[in-house]
């Protein structure tokens, strides 16, 4: 079984850098992305390190790739609470939240992940 976890997750992490060919133009995306239900299949296994951190490393690179995207503008959309919960926390949270959505499951990981994280993390509104 931790063989082939680590295959799922080598393969994952892999497909979207070096299964690509080379394109010729940026707006060009010629690489597997990554679903939903591969995530939550990774993710979903509590016991595999291995598993676990890759899908904390890809939520937290998902999420600085929205921020870098935001450049100097403050995100609105999404505001996490200092010490609120552990980062197993909010994968469980994840993962749970994925699998009771199955039309997510084709979708990209990195746009289910986004739209997660603005759901059960919103910034509250100024008044």
């Amino acid at each position: 079984m931790k063989t082939y976890i680590a295959a799922c997750v080598i393969a994952l992490g892999m497909g979207s850098v070096w299964a690509q060919t080379p394109t010729p133009s940026l707006s060009t995306n010629t690489s597997p992305e990554v679903s939903t239900k591969d995530m939550v299949a990774v993710c979903s296994e509590q016991y595999e390190p291995l598993a676990r951190n890759f899908c904390y490393g890809f939520g937290e690179g998902v999420y600085q790739l929205h921020l870098a995207q935001m450049g100097n503008t403050p995100d609105t959309t999404i505001c996490f609470k200092a010490g609120a919960q552990t980062r197993d926390q909010v994968l469980n949270l994840f993962v749970a939240w994925a699998s009771a959505r199955p039309e997510l499951g084709n979708r990209p990981a990195a746009g289910t992940i986004l739209m997660f994280l603005r759901e059960q993390y919103p910034c509250s509104p100024k008044g």
